[in-house]
């Protein structure tokens, strides 16, 4: 009878945390490029562009900081994954495609 429950947390943890995941990697790829768009583009951007690459940074941060508690809440071995993986999205990927603006800006 204490098998079940141990066999029943093995097919279901594992596949929250790789959604929780991709989940969390798209949110921190995305308040990455926001917050390099903000940074790059602070003197060329009007209110309205700036208030909307606000929102879209507290929307990515958000769609981060979630997929983090649940994972914590659940698996907290896993945030040790889990956590460098958001760190890689949110610098390097987003960094990557930040590129491109960031020459475009230098260049004119």
């Amino acid at each position: 009878m204490k098998i079940m429950p141990f066999l029943w947390k093995i097919v279901w943890k594992p596949p929250v945390v790789v959604v929780a995941l991709l989940i969390g990697s798209l949110g921190a790829t995305q308040a990455g490029w926001s917050c390099a768009e903000l940074v790059v583009n602070a003197p060329l951007m009007g209110p309205i562009e700036d208030f909307v690459t606000g929102i879209m940074f507290t929307v990515g941060t958000a769609m981060t900081i979630g997929p983090l508690i649940l994972v914590h809440r659940i698996a907290k071995p896993a945030l040790y994954l889990m956590v460098p993986i958001l760190v890689y999205s949110a610098v390097c990927r987003a960094r990557g495609m930040a590129l491109p603006v960031i020459s475009t800006r230098r260049e004119s």
